[in-house]
């Protein structure tokens, strides 16, 4: 499985804040998801605030599987969250590569990959 995590703030006037009520503009935002190359889908965990505060508002487990990095797109569209320029393309990729045993951290310059098995 590869794993990507995106910390960030939600914009102001997301959808999610609008059709919910909530106010989670401004908060922090820490995105964790990727490609389960055992299930053969993507995974999706996205929490508001931080530490034992933080709120869950978005997971594959509760939610189901992730097929298309679209859905990833259109559900942080919908939160508020600007992702890196490269950063649903890389998931793809590791779809096609069936990529697993990668940890990624993001920011908006870009990737830094933390650990990658080789040799697979």
């Amino acid at each position: 499985m590869s794993q990507h995590t995106f910390i960030t703030t939600f914009a102001a006037n997301n959808r999610h804040d609008q059709e919910e009520g909530t106010t989670t503009a401004g908060q922090t935002a820490t995105l964790r998801c990727g490609w389960d190359r055992r299930l053969g889908e993507f995974f999706l965990n996205l929490t508001a605030g931080e530490g034992d505060d933080a709120e869950r508002l978005y997971d594959t487990l509760m939610e189901g599987a992730i097929y298309e990095v679209t859905e990833i797109k259109f559900i942080c569209d919908y939160h508020g969250i600007e992702l890196p320029e490269a950063f649903l393309a890389t998931l793809e990729a590791e779809e096609l590569a069936n990529t697993g045993n990668k940890i990624v951290r993001w920011s908006l310059a870009g990737p830094v990959v933390e650990f990658e098995e080789v040799g697979r």
